[in-house]
């Protein structure tokens, strides 16, 4: 095989991905993520370990987030909050 038909085969290939590729997006439905307004709030606790020794966490509370379908109903997304 010359290397010019070797070229042409992997640009084949390639092509014939790149194609498959493109069209599978056409079944996805995109999500979207909208972060949560809200503070964030911390609080230190004692603990001990297994072994007994003393220390002090810090546990971090988050608003989170909503997430949703690109295609999601203006009723839903109502109930959800967002609009």
């Amino acid at each position: 095989m010359s290397d010019e038909e070797a070229a042409i085969r992997i640009a084949c290939v390639v092509l014939k991905m790149r194609v498959k590729f493109m069209n599978g997006w056409k079944e996805v439905c995109p999500r979207i993520r909208l972060l949560n307004t809200g503070p964030t709030t911390r609080r230190n606790f004692p603990f001990r370990d297994s072994e007994g020794r003393a220390g002090v966490g810090t546990l971090v509370g988050m608003p989170g987030y909503k997430e949703f379908s690109a295609d999601t109903s203006d009723e839903r997304l109502k109930d959800m909050g967002v609009l």
